[in-house]
């Protein structure tokens, strides 16, 4: 999503958080993203996982409540807008001796994701192409 935003002319882009990142996207863009998320199967529930861990010896004491499952691309952006955070930082997030839930609407967001990288490549070869016809 960054490369787009960076095609877009955006800069300065920071952070990780999946819908703030989606929603600074042209509309135009989030248009074709949405035309080929659909095309793809998106509009249909996926795969989701949902883990508990803890890197300790104590009891589980507390329950995370599931987000709202939708199959727009706004709301898998939110469920999972801290996903690469949560799981890059994991390991760190477990030594509370707490139980931390874990939510991953990976069928989903495999398929936005497939979605963006089409759309990227798309245009990242349109340039190419505008680029060599300058030659």
């Amino acid at each position: 999503m960054k490369t787009i935003l960076i095609m877009e002319g955006h800069k300065n882009i920071h952070g990780h958080n999946l819908d703030n990142l989606y929603e600074k996207v042209s509309l135009k863009t989030q248009k074709e993203i949405e035309k080929k998320y659909i095309s793809l199967g998106g509009n249909e529930k996926q795969d989701c996982l949902y883990l508990k861990a803890r890197l300790s010896n104590s009891s589980a004491t507390e329950e995370k409540k599931l987000p709202v499952r939708g199959v727009k691309i706004s709301q898998v952006m939110k469920n999972n807008r801290d996903i690469f955070i949560t799981f890059r930082y994991m390991f760190e997030r477990g030594r509370t001796n707490k139980w931390e839930g874990f939510y991953f609407e990976f069928g989903n967001l495999n398929i936005i994701a497939t979605s963006i990288d089409i759309i990227a490549r798309g245009a990242l070869n349109e340039e190419q192409r505008t680029l060599a016809g300058r030659l």
